[in-house]
């Protein structure tokens, strides 16, 4: 009973699939200029996976179209708003710890591969999880949205064919780190005062104690102590197996999926700080009057309406963590796009509320909804009190 049940389950997935797939209508115009996605938020995963299996098979080159997104039983052209929610709700769905493909670092609260096998969500589908991720992120990468991932840094040196190094081992596992560099300056006899050899426990298992499986870092590890004299390549092996050789699979799985997007000569111009900056965006703000120029208006507002004038002499008065604070509220993301704020797309819009009511951000669509305010004191006041809880 239980084996024809999930048959059945396998038979229902499937059909659900094949009328996703048979019900994907594209304009013909749209075909040529842009790479369609329908997704159900339900399958959101899954959809995206198939869909982007059957692109990277039949037409890699369709990847590298504008991405538009189609929510299944939902109304709406996607104008970059449906796109930015699409990236948001699958990069957290894949990024998550309990799927199983990434784990959080404890010191850090950073995010690291799991070191679990290479993880097939569908059946018939080669496409694993950690390619998609790779594909998702370097689409979101290509497409311009930000997305606040917080991987270890090291994962774009060694995306870039870097050796991994102790300093790397700071940002991501410091208490590790830190007990590393005290072998490297310790004045007494390693040997006889610590009893380390050449074999270390596998990542992820240091709580299994003596059920934990052991990795040798050279042949016959287990038999080589570490000394005085070969402490540096014990070292040096350690980091290189804790960052890269004991996830070494979803390591090649996830680049691969990401350098179908973004590869090429100009990944090779990059620093590994500037692929991490494209993705994740810049800290720094930069000059704030550059959304003010590209900001557009909507609902009756011009540039030159009164509480438009007035939100933005407020927004520039302001200091810079809560300017920081404002372009999360409006846009998602406190951070700024490589190319500056000059390239993101906000409009603010005039809405019909009083002054009793707070100005309304809408994300996904980098909008801003501002009630025609009285005066520019009740802009302040309304406009800063919607701040107040706002943590970005």
């Amino acid at each position: 009973a239980a084996e024809q049940m999930r048959a059945h389950a396998s038979r229902a997935e499937h059909a659900r699939l094949m009328a996703l797939m048979t019900g994907l209508f594209v304009p013909p115009a749209l075909q040529s200029v842009a790479f369609v996605l329908r997704v159900e938020r339900e399958h959101l995963v899954r959809d995206t996976l198939v869909q982007l299996a059957q692109a990277m098979t039949s037409d890699p080159g369709e990847l590298k179209k504008p991405l538009l997104v189609q929510f299944v039983g939902e109304p709406g052209q996607d104008e970059g708003g449906l796109r930015k929610e699409f990236f948001q709700l699958a990069a957290a769905e894949l990024l998550a710890p309990s799927l199983g493909v990434f784990r959080e670092l404890p010191d850090s609260r950073l995010l690291w591969f799991s070191g679990a096998e290479l993880s097939a969500l569908v059946p018939g589908v080669s496409v694993s999880l950690e390619e998609l991720t790779g594909v998702l992120l370097g689409l979101a990468a290509y497409n311009g949205v930000l997305l606040p991932v917080e991987l270890a840094p090291v994962l774009w040196k060694l995306l870039q064919g870097g050796e991994p190094a102790l300093e790397d081992l700071d940002a991501a596992m410091p208490s590790t780190a830190r007990s590393l560099r005290q072998l490297l300056a310790y004045e007494g006899d390693v040997e006889a005062d610590m009893g380390l050899t050449f074999e270390v426990v596998t990542p992820g298992e240091e709580d299994r104690g003596a059920r934990a499986r052991m990795h040798a870092l050279l042949p016959d590890g287990g038999e080589r102590p570490v000394t005085n004299a070969n402490r540096r390549q014990f070292v040096d092996l350690y980091v290189r197996y804790l960052l890269a050789g004991s996830v070494a699979h979803q390591l090649d799985a996830f680049f691969r999926g990401f350098l179908r997007i973004v590869g090429g000569a100009t990944l090779s111009l990059c620093r590994p700080d500037e692929v991490e900056l494209l993705l994740k965006g810049n800290p720094e703000l930069g000059d704030f009057g550059e959304l003010e120029r590209v900001t557009q208006y909507a609902g009756g507002y011009t540039a030159d309406s009164a509480p438009v004038r007035w939100f933005w002499q407020v927004a520039h008065a302001l200091p810079e963590t809560l300017k920081k604070r404002l372009l999360f509220f409006a846009t998602g993301s406190d951070r700024v796009p490589l190319r500056g704020l000059s390239a993101l797309r906000f409009i603010i819009q005039r809405v019909a509320l009083t002054d009793a009511h707070l100005p309304v951000a809408h994300t996904c669509f980098n909008l801003l909804d501002l009630p025609p305010y009285s005066s520019k004191q009740v802009l302040q006041a309304q406009l800063l009190k919607a701040l107040e809880n706002v943590t970005g």
